[in-house]
């Protein structure tokens, strides 16, 4: 099994590495992307409640932790990769108050009640290569007991992803509450910025 490192950018944890296993069903979100990402969210991630859907390296809650969220519920269904956040949070002596891990699936943990107890402020969702299950987990998440008035919800996908794209081309009747504010390109990598309004 391979594995790779990845920094924190910014925060109380800057300059911390954290160790992921490296797969070819898992595209970590890069140190550019990430920067640019959380710069851009800048106040909203100090004291948000953050829901990293697809946890992947559990580097996107780690680094929402260092800027100062409050909160993060993490959810990955790959055992290996469990194994590896867990590792990372003690290392980075995070409390399982502030850092939850689920090993499931989204849909079946957005099957349930919401973990956090609270609704969340922050969503970060970022499967796996074609992933084509979009409409099943926001049937699910985009309800005022998984978000809180005004949330960011953030998606990251391929730019040439077809399953996202049917997805997004009908947002707007399917769910009129999910507004989409901007879209962050990087390279193959974009991520659609919507805010719930519901």
């Amino acid at each position: 099994m391979m594995m790779m490192s990845l920094k924190i950018i910014a925060g109380k944890f800057k300059g911390r590495s954290i160790q992921t296993v490296a797969s070819n069903a898992v595209r970590p979100t890069s140190g550019r992307v990430r920067q640019s990402l959380l710069d851009s969210l800048g106040a909203e991630v100090v004291q948000a409640t953050v829901l990293d859907g697809f946890a992947g390296s559990g580097i996107i809650g780690i680094e929402c932790l260092s800027r100062g969220a409050t909160q993060v519920l993490a959810v990955e269904k790959e055992a290996s990769h469990c194994r590896k956040i867990q590792a990372n949070v003690q290392q980075l002596g995070l409390l399982p108050a502030t850092y939850r891990l689920v090993n499931r699936s989204l849909e079946q943990v957005l099957s349930g009640k919401n973990l956090l107890g609270q609704p969340f402020s922050l969503v970060y969702l970022d499967p796996p290569y074609s992933f084509a299950g979009w409409e099943g987990v926001m049937q699910r998440l985009l309800t005022p007991d998984w978000l809180a008035q005004g949330a960011s919800v953030l998606l990251e996908h391929g730019l040439k992803e077809p399953a996202f794209k049917a997805w997004q081309a009908s947002v707007q009747t399917t769910h009129p509450q999910l507004v989409l504010e901007r879209e962050l390109a990087y390279g193959d990598t974009v991520i659609a910025w919507y805010r719930w309004v519901g």
